[in-house]
């Protein structure tokens, strides 16, 4: 049992450093993959340290935090039940994809400003409509992006990646506020614009009439997202559980 794990592990890097050097041959998936990496770490550092930071400035307890993230989990619930399809059909998956890491950025940024409970929430606001509309539109596009006999394993890598980043995001951000309260907000709101910038040049999109977020097909494409989306939610709830 205990050669098993080790083992299973070096299969799994192994597996994952694979997948890694054959998205390198598609710039385009590539370019998703990072994109993905960077949201991961980005939102993952400011879920870790936001209990840390609400206690610093509010005096908050668990309990008040809980309400917080219902309130992120609301608007994200929103964007991606009720408005994504709409207006990817309008813009398109890429130009959302853009405007949610920038919103993403925006609201990030805006965190170490929160000194008061409405730009809190003002900022909170932003930064969780950016990611009901980069989560979806980030998965859609990578499916159109991944060759059809390859996206199991794209998706894998992306996963996989982002397992990653959710693993080094609360040891990087946790050291960060060490050094300042609104410092791993800051850096994940450079994250972002990374993204944001990465995402710039020319991103595969769907067929004319076919896109996967479009009004009449938004749930094929959700379902692509919700693993990701549920997940992170877990570890929101299991997080402020915890605290």
């Amino acid at each position: 049992m205990t050669e098993a794990a080790p083992a299973a592990a070096r299969r799994g890097a192994l597996n994952l450093l694979t997948g890694w050097r054959q998205t390198l041959r598609h710039p385009a998936i590539a370019r998703l993959v990072a994109i993905n990496l960077l949201f991961t770490l980005a939102f993952t550092g400011m879920e870790t340290v936001f209990p840390l930071f609400s206690q610093h400035i509010f005096g908050w307890t668990a309990q008040q935090n809980g309400y917080i993230f219902t309130y992120v989990g609301v608007v994200i619930v929103i964007m991606q039940g009720g408005l994504i399809g709409r207006l990817v059909k309008r813009w398109g998956e890429r130009s959302l994809l853009i405007v949610g890491l920038v919103m993403l950025a925006v609201g990030l940024a805006l965190l170490p400003l929160s000194t008061h409970l409405a730009v809190l929430l003002v900022a909170l606001g932003i930064l969780s409509a950016g990611d009901g509309a980069a989560t979806p539109t980030a998965s859609a596009l990578l499916s159109f992006a991944s060759p059809p006999d390859a996206q199991g394993q794209t998706q894998g890598v992306a996963q996989g990646l982002g397992s990653l980043g959710r693993v080094i995001a609360p040891l990087v951000a946790g050291s960060l506020f060490t050094a300042g309260p609104g410092i791993p907000f800051i850096v994940g709101a450079a994250l972002m614009l990374l993204a944001a910038l990465i995402a710039l040049p020319v991103l595969p999109g769907a067929p004319r009439g076919q896109s996967e977020l479009s009004a009449q097909g938004t749930a094929p494409a959700l379902s692509a997202a919700a693993e990701r989306g549920d997940a992170a939610r877990d570890e929101r709830e299991s997080f402020t559980g915890s605290h």
